[in-house]
This record gives structure tokens, C-alpha cells and sequence, in this order.
């Protein structure tokens, strides 16, 4: 009997990217350098950077949008001055995805790279919103307003602190 050759195809697969933001960690391993240095980039607005820890919280939650990590890897390779500019307005919705009008609690965690614990005390503290009637039943996660994740992510953009 003979036999054919096997003929491997390629499976159309795409991938959403689910973690639009990273940590400090993350950021300091792409651009091999220490935690104070990527400190430095924020505080002179060449990295993009958010805080996202609840009121009352003594440890922070930075989170870096990783194209503004991109531009300063490039801008140093090339011995280039950067001097980027971020829109808020066009960058949130690439973080919290921009075809939703509420973000289930689940899909959100996993983009800010906190953990479901945390955007619930983010929730208590009404610094984000939930859907009224999502997460009353046991097992249900709550949706969180799409509009209250964008106003927290302007408020919480940490070059204007500094």
C-alpha cells in the first residue's frame, strides 16, 4: 500500500492580546536595566505609566504601556532623543479593547494585570463602576462600566503627579 505524504497547513489562528499593559518588572527585563532607571523614564514622560492601587494603599500598582518601552529601546539602540507624545484618548481604548461598552470583570483583570480581588476593591471604592444588576448572584462577575475605567486610567496616569 502506498501511502501519501502528509501535508501540514497552517491553522488561521489570531491572538488578542490580553495583557496591553506590564509591569515595571516586565519593563525593566525589555529594556535591561534596573527599576530606579525605569522610574527616571516615567518621571521625564518618555515611558507611559499608570497607578492603579486602591485608596488608601501604601504599595503601588504601576502598570506601562509597552509601546512607550518599544520607543525608548529604539530611541537608545539609534541614539535618538525621544520626545513622545501619548494620547490618552486613542490609547485607552487599545488597554481596556474598544469594541466593548462594559468590560467583564475577568477580561479587565487580565489587561491591567491585577488580580479580580484588587478591580473589586477598585469597585468598593467607586473609583470604577459596575453594571447595576452584573455580580449580584454567587458566581457572577460583575461588568464594569466602560466609561468609569477610562476616567480612572486618565486620573491614575502617573506623570501628571510628578
Amino acid at each position: 500500500m502506498i501511502s501519501a505524504p502528509s501535508v501540514q497547513r497552517r491553522l488561521p489562528i489570531s491572538v488578542e492580546i490580553i495583557a496591553p499593559l506590564k509591569t515595571i518588572d516586565a519593563a525593566r527585563s525589555d529594556l535591561a536595566t534596573d527599576e530606579d532607571d525605569i522610574v527616571h523614564l516615567i518621571r521625564d514622560r518618555q515611558i507611559l505609566a499608570f497607578d492603579l492601587r486602591a485608596e488608601g494603599s501604601q504599595r503601588s500598582e504601576i502598570r506601562i504601556y509597552p509601546p512607550s518601552v518599544d520607543e525608548v529601546r529604539i530611541a537608545r539602540k539609534f541614539g535618538i532623543l525621544n520626545n513622545p507624545k501619548f494620547d490618552l484618548d486613542t490609547i485607552i481604548p487599545k488597554i481596556i479593547s474598544s469594541s466593548r461598552h462594559n468590560i467583564p470583570l475577568s477580561m479587565l483583570r487580565r489587561r491591567l494585570v491585577v488580580s479580580s480581588k484588587h478591580v473589586h476593591h477598585l469597585l468598593e471604592q467607586r473609583l470604577m463602576q459596575a453594571v447595576p444588576g452584573t455580580g449580584d448572584q454567587i458566581n457572577q462577575a460583575p461588568m464594569i462600566v466602560r466609561s468609569s475605567i477610562v476616567d480612572f486610567l486618565k486620573s491614575r496616569r502617573i506623570d501628571q503627579w510628578l
